[in-house]
């Protein structure tokens, strides 16, 4: 058989090894060589004359057997040469020696790394609250330069990454989180596997969009119907309900009217006060954004009328027969507490007077539909 048609390659090495360790192995990556066939077979066979390492004679790894406290990191002597021997199945031989540097590490533990959620993936109301839509986040951080950053999602390892030369680390989760509250948390892990202190984060998913805000009023709604959505007040508070601390946007239509935020109970005010609406019939409606940023469907529409016109005068005034079920005629009778019937603007109050225009004698709403009242009058002296 040939002899290998290029000897082993072998790099200098670094053995990390820390004190007061009780045991330390090194494998050599660095170690190459070429079989000319796959069935090649190698033997190997070394000459070290510190006895601190032993070559396995199939794969040529090198394990470090010595005594970690023996190794005099002071006087600067931790540099060995290894002499290896490769023979291959036909009996060719290559030797190589290889030069190991031990290394002291050092023990202390790395900083305690930041963490935060990158604000470009904390959707919704606010980019610091840690309450996202978003179920493939990043979270970001800084920590001692090149060491090992390790991700825990509610305790379980979920990855890794490594610090930059300046420290900043940052991590994009690749399998989405599910809906809820996620426990996230990191620890530095430094080049002798020593590990930070642990800090974590909670991060809440919410792919929820809330349900449809209610419009429950305006005010003031004055006016002789209470609670009907009809007044001569232009300058107005909406008010309604919705999900707690979450955002409420007010339309007319397609236009936005402004927004407003909802309280711990879910109870919202919109401040309308600096718009003086015309006289109208308007419909509103109110959309909700949750603290995530998932935005619900409109709420179901709210009418209200503004009417700042004085209404006619009522017409029509007569005396009501209540023998006959119809007006009198003469507008006379004897009856000390007569019943007037009368017109006026649909849904209107009508107040009843004495003649002295002072003496209030009674009053009623017109019909919402017709327009018509009746009035019966308390005793008139």
């Amino acid at each position: 058989m040939a002899k290998p048609n290029k000897p082993p390659v072998f790099t200098s090495l670094v053995f990390e090894l820390f004190e007061n360790s009780d045991t330390g192995t090194l494998v050599i990556s660095g170690l190459s060589y070429l079989r000319d066939d796959k069935n090649e077979t190698f033997n190997f066979t070394y000459d070290d004359p510190s006895g601190l390492f032993s070559v396995d004679s199939s794969t040529g790894d090198i394990s470090f057997v010595g005594n970690p406290e023996s190794i005099d990191y002071e006087s600067g002597t931790t540099s060995y040469d290894l002499q290896i021997t490769v023979t291959d199945s036909g009996g060719n031989v290559v030797t190589e020696t290889v030069t190991i540097q031990l290394v002291d590490l050092d023990e202390t533990p790395p900083t305690t790394p930041s963490l935060d959620l990158d604000p470009r993936y904390d959707t919704g109301l606010s980019d610091a609250d840690d309450i996202t839509s978003n179920t493939l986040p990043k979270i970001a951080g800084s920590a001692d330069a090149g060491t090992t950053i390790d991700i825990y999602d509610n305790g379980v390892l979920v990855g890794s990454t490594t610090t930059k030369n300046n420290g900043a680390w940052s991590f994009a989760f690749g399998q989405p989180l599910s809906e809820g509250e996620h426990n996230i948390s990191v620890k530095a892990v430094n080049a002798a596997n020593i590990e930070s202190a642990e800090v974590s984060l909670q991060i809440t998913i919410d792919t929820t969009a809330p349900n449809p805000p209610v419009i429950t009023a305006i005010e003031d709604d004055n006016g002789p119907i209470p609670d009907d959505a009809v007044t001569n007040d232009p300058t107005l508070l909406i008010k309604g309900t919705s999900e707690a601390n979450s955002g409420i946007e007010i339309f007319d239509g397609n236009r936005s009217l402004g927004t407003t935020t909802t309280d711990s109970n879910g109870d919202w005010v919109f401040d309308y006060t600096g718009t003086a609406l015309s006289d109208g019939v308007y419909t509103i409606t109110a959309v909700a954004t949750d603290l995530a940023g998932n935005q619900s469907t409109a709420s179901t529409p709210f009418q209200f009328t503004i009417d700042t016109a004085a209404p006619l005068a009522p017409t029509s005034l007569s005396l009501f027969d209540e023998t006959s079920g119809i007006p009198d005629t003469d507008n006379t009778t004897e009856d000390m507490t007569p019943t007037i019937i009368g017109l006026a603007e649909a849904g209107a109050r009508v107040r009843l007077f004495d003649t002295d225009g002072v003496t209030l004698l009674g009053e009623t709403n017109a019909d919402a539909i017709t327009g018509e009242w009746s009035i019966t009058a308390t005793e008139i002296a």
